[in-house]
């Protein structure tokens, strides 16, 4: 049975987190933020904003039912003195899960705001979100250990490769994703030969290595309380990705999303020079560079790793952002019938740092 606005109060009251008290008085009001999954907040307390957030399948096509047993199995892994119990603090308190309906219900981070929607507001990017950032995945890749209880055995973490590094480039996509303006870019991406070469040197040098969240961006990174006057906590969400896998593809989704923010605000006209198009964006390269540095210091502080390892990292994390930058110029064509200048901007991007990778730190990432 798929959950509604109507039947996700019930499920709760079967699960013994709400009360048919509190189910009768109308005390509960629920938000349907359904996508690709069935995604529902409840409130339960107006005054606060507390309550859930519950998730459950959009269909029962298998993997969309395997990621989702994989991200309530990093929530129990985190309990107690279980294997993940190092990033606790990182991830929305877990509640319950229903493995026979594929139901996930975790805490709802009350006043939670992503960081796409924080930057956007705000209009800069702090030097100290990027401590955070680093810290965070630094205590992913460090703290948890892998050895606990077998989780690098686990068959809960298939050890699976980022589709846009399968075999053939993009073979792994979606099905949906072949054709219309997505058929465009793989046309694209499968000319470019450097690009496709880059695309399998990555893919020889993958390191199955650490735990990683594996879709690290910023709408995957939530801020509570991100109007008091220090930001009060960061949470990661969405770990249906995770895996055993390379700390750098993590590593990368950070940069890549300073980078993709910067790109998808430059006002692209048809008549005027790409260099007007960096020149009008309102999100300029220098403004964010400071929160990039500071993200890498701390996260390389967590590491305690030597200087050739931190240079080893670095390069390697900003090819992968390149590669992760690809996989998202797919992702901003979900709802366009034709490819967009933008993507294609992206992509060629992309196309710069894998060719040149040292000249993108210290020029794009300023480090």
């Amino acid at each position: 049975m798929f959950l509604s606005p109507r039947t996700v109060a019930l499920h709760l009251v079967d699960v013994g987190l709400v009360s048919l008290e509190s189910l009768v008085a109308g005390d509960l009001r629920v938000i349907d933020e359904s996508r690709r999954n069935r995604n529902f907040r409840v409130v339960t307390n107006s005054s606060t904003g507390s309550g859930y957030f519950v998730k459950q399948v959009g269909t029962w096509e298998p993997q969309g039912v395997e990621t989702l047993q994989r991200e309530a199995e990093c929530y129990l892994l985190a309990q107690d003195e279980g294997a993940l119990s190092p990033i606790t603090s990182l991830l929305p308190k877990y509640h319950a899960y229903d493995p026979g309906r594929h139901i996930l219900v975790v805490e709802l981070l009350t006043h939670g705001e992503s960081l796409t929607e924080y930057h956007r507001r705000r209009g800069i990017f702090p030097i100290e979100v990027g401590v955070r950032l680093g810290h965070a995945l630094g205590a992913c890749h460090y703290q948890v250990d892998l050895t606990q209880g077998n989780v690098s055995n686990h068959a809960t973490f298939p050890r699976r490769l980022p589709w846009i590094l399968s075999e053939s480039g993009t073979g792994a996509m979606p099905e949906e994703w072949k054709h219309g303006a997505f058929g465009q870019l793989s046309g694209i991406v499968q000319e470019q030969v450097g690009i496709r070469d880059e695309l399998g040197r990555l893919r020889q040098e993958w390191q199955s290595t650490t735990l990683v969240h594996g879709d690290i961006k910023w709408d995957n990174c939530i801020l509570t309380n991100a109007d008091s006057n220090s930001l009060a906590s960061l949470k990661i969400v969405d770990w249906e990705l995770a895996d055993v896998g390379d700390q750098c593809w993590d590593v990368g989704g950070v940069f890549q999303s300073y980078l993709t923010c910067w790109l998808f605000s430059m006002p692209i006209k048809d008549s005027a020079p790409p260099r007007e198009f960096v020149e009008l964006a309102p999100y300029q390269l220098k403004t964010m560079q400071p929160a990039m540095r500071a993200f890498w210091a701390a996260y390389t502080e967590t590491s305690g790793a030597n200087r050739g390892q931190v240079d080893q990292l670095l390069e390697r994390s900003v090819r992968y952002a390149a590669a992760r930058m690809i996989q998202t110029a797919y992702e901003s064509l979900t709802f366009s019938p034709t490819i967009t200048p933008h993507a294609v901007l992206l992509l060629q991007l992309s196309a710069n740092i894998l060719e040149k990778p040292g000249v993108a730190i210290s020029e794009l990432l300023g480090v």
